[in-house]
């Protein structure tokens, strides 16, 4: 049975039409009504899809890549590109991979505004994109360009850049990449001060953004522009998007100032993402008096999943405060949840999180092969991280305080704010 997609055609079995309608239903809703939710649901059952052909894989995965961006899901995105290269032969790595990859990793670092390193990859992408066929290129050349002008107006390259801009609304293939050609110009105008046309494209982008992340930065740029208060749900937004790109003490400032002039306290997912904050500041104290106080109603929606990060923050917090046996007894909690609920996510996180007490119990049996597997398999930056720590802090713990120096010096130069990096460097002043 053939299906066609965009301009191309492609050969599925009868198993795989009913995958291949959703995918392409999904596509519709993000593409037409900028609505990411379809095909962000898509890419979170991948057993559903995968192993069903490579051209199948391939299509719901690329497409799944701009719903995860368009919904303001980086870390997930960052997480396939190093799946991919983790599982991908040099041999296969051609430019047309390679540009593919380096431009959605640029992409995501890009709206996280880390940007040292998304220049830098989006550079690399654009390397590989230069050996690409032409018709390759065609494809590629349009986000690659939008991504390419924010990196310009962040930098203050803005020579000529207004034409190029405008030059991408024109060429702009649907109503989802109107809305993004309309927030980029927007950010142009608002740059080099010409309020009133920024104002007429964050207008645009307000009014035809539906569910796109792009809408929700609109909205408080808007406000700003305008000299208006922001709301209570405005300030935990941005609160939310300083977290997501690692500004830890600027996403708590914010958090504190949203919940200073809210009536009523913060919703629930914001104070656990408050809390986090605090925790990766290591300001335990603070942290935990945030989750003392939280219930999490059954009633709310994903309450598993909230539950889980409520318990696994605890035992951020009870671990850091050097109250072990609490800490224990919330791993415990968050790991027959995880049974129970099948929060299959959480895998890594829990088994570093009882890495990390073993650790303080001066329970190291087995516990750097522990370590070095829950390593390898990470694929999120935050478990990474962890485990580069953990095991630096085991083999400081057995007296290899060489071999622990790699670990330290990746730490370092990875953790941003997050505590981990001050106690990586502690510990190796002390070597």
């Amino acid at each position: 049975m053939e299906l066609k997609f965009g301009n191309q055609m492609f050969f599925f079995g009868r198993d795989n039409v009913k995958t291949v309608r959703a995918n392409n239903s999904a596509v519709e809703a993000l593409d037409q009504r900028c609505d990411p939710a379809p095909l962000v649901r898509l890419a979170g059952h991948q057993e559903r899809w995968n192993g069903q052909g490579e051209n199948l894989y391939s299509l719901i995965l690329v497409n799944s890549m701009e719903a995860l961006l368009a919904a303001g899901q980086e870390e997930s995105v960052i997480s396939v590109v190093r799946q991919m290269f983790s599982l991908t032969s040099p041999q296969a790595r051609t430019d047309l991979f390679l540009c593919v990859w380096e431009m959605y990793l640029s992409r995501a670092l890009t709206q996280l505004k880390r940007w040292e390193e998304a220049v830098e990859t989006q550079n690399t992408a654009m390397e590989h994109y230069g050996r690409c066929d032409a018709k390759v290129q065609r494809q590629l050349s349009w986000y690659l360009s939008l991504n390419g002008y924010t990196l310009q107006l962040h930098t203050g390259a803005l020579e000529g850049l207004e034409g190029r801009c405008q030059a991408l609304l024109d060429t702009a293939f649907d109503p989802r990449t109107q809305v993004e050609a309309h927030f980029l110009l927007g950010k142009f105008y608002l740059q080099t001060g010409r309020g009133e046309e920024a104002e007429a494209h964050l207008t645009y982008v307000i009014d035809h953004g539906n569910a796109l992340l792009c809408r929700r930065e609109a909205q408080v740029l808007l406000a700003r522009l305008r000299g208006e208060p922001l709301t209570t749900e405005q300030l935990c937004f941005v609160a939310e998007r300083s977290l997501d790109g690692g500004r830890l003490s600027q996403a708590a400032e914010e958090y504190q100032r949203a919940r200073d002039g809210a009536k009523e306290e913060l919703p629930l997912p914001h104070r656990l993402n408050w809390a986090a904050a605090l925790l990766r500041l290591g300001r335990f104290r603070e942290g935990l008096d945030l989750l003392e106080g939280m219930e999490i109603p059954k009633s709310m929606p994903d309450w598993q999943m909230a539950q889980m990060a409520h318990l696994c923050n605890k035992v951020v917090a009870y671990t850091g405060l050097g109250r072990l046996a609490e800490a224990t007894q919330a791993q415990n909690q968050a790991v027959a949840l995880f049974e129970q609920a099948k929060l299959e996510a959480y895998r890594t996180y829990l088994g570093l999180s009882a890495a990390r007490l073993r650790l303080r119990l001066g329970q190291l049996e087995g516990l750097e092969e522990t370590l070095t597997a829950l390593l390898a398999g990470a694929i999120n930056g935050g478990d990474i991280l962890s485990a580069h720590m953990h095991l630096a802090d085991y083999l400081l713990a057995v007296g290899r305080g060489e071999e622990a120096r790699l670990h330290l010096e990746y730490v370092i130069a990875h953790a941003g704010e997050h505590r981990y990096g001050q106690e990586a460097q502690k510990a190796l002043e002390l070597l």
